[in-house]
């Protein structure tokens, strides 16, 4: 496994590496976080959250959905939220700015 981006915060260290496979891994404190090997978990809540909403939907369907998803983290979640033509707005609230710093440098392949 080779180290991609390695960052400190107050809540301790995070790091991006890269699997022989070409997959990613991020950690939080030598934790496991999530991966890019298996995403199915994270494409599957944003598809039942909004088909959840839809069913609770009221008559006027004239604004899409704006959705709030806290933790970016490799970011399948809100790239599954952005295929969804019923979604017009998401917010991402995400604690570490390197992550995000990582994203925008295009580490982070989705």
């Amino acid at each position: 496994m080779q180290l991609v981006k390695r960052a400190t915060s107050p809540r301790g260290e995070l790091t991006l590496s890269r699997r022989d496979d070409g997959s990613l891994t991020l950690r939080v404190n030598g934790v496991f976080v999530m991966d890019t090997a298996e995403t199915s978990t994270e494409r599957l809540l944003a598809r039942r959250t909004i088909d959840a909403l839809a069913s609770r939907r009221r008559a006027d369907k004239s604004t899409g959905y704006r959705v709030l998803i806290g933790g970016l983290g490799l970011g399948f979640t809100s790239h599954e939220l952005l295929l969804d033509s019923r979604v017009d707005c998401i917010v991402v609230a995400e604690i570490e700015p390197d992550l995000v710093q990582w994203h925008r440098q295009g580490l982070i392949d989705i």
